[in-house]
């Protein structure tokens, strides 16, 4: 037991990222709840965060974070690339990198057509 408990304070790092750790479950749990109340045009809204949040963690250690989530298959976190997506959109978008959110259809389909600007 405590070798794992080891294990996971090491893959969380530290106090700052443990936060994140958490709002990124948070996230998890509530896009499962509105993904069933709300229709997406308005969740993506929601998700959309205000531009004076920042986040200052790697993309690499989100992605980690999202998937010891999702890997758990219980509850509110049963994988699905759909609320992987999302949350990595609201947190991709809090550290300020460009993301457009493409929902079923190969990029190329709309490369031409512009985007949708939720900002």
């Amino acid at each position: 037991m405590t070798a794992r408990l080891k294990k996971f304070f090491q893959f969380i790092g530290g106090v700052r990222e443990f936060w994140i750790f958490l709002k990124i479950g948070l996230w998890l749990a509530l896009i499962s709840i509105l993904l069933n109340l709300l229709p997406l045009d308005k969740l993506m809204k929601l998700l959309t965060p205000n531009p004076s949040k920042k986040c200052n963690i790697s993309l690499q250690k989100l992605v980690d974070f999202i998937s010891f989530w999702l890997e758990r298959n219980f509850w509110f976190f049963k994988p699905s690339c759909l609320k992987r997506s999302l949350v990595l959109y609201r947190f991709y978008r809090l550290k300020g990198e460009p993301v457009i959110f493409f929902l079923g259809v190969r990029k190329e389909v709309y490369a031409n057509e512009g985007s949708l600007d939720l900002s």
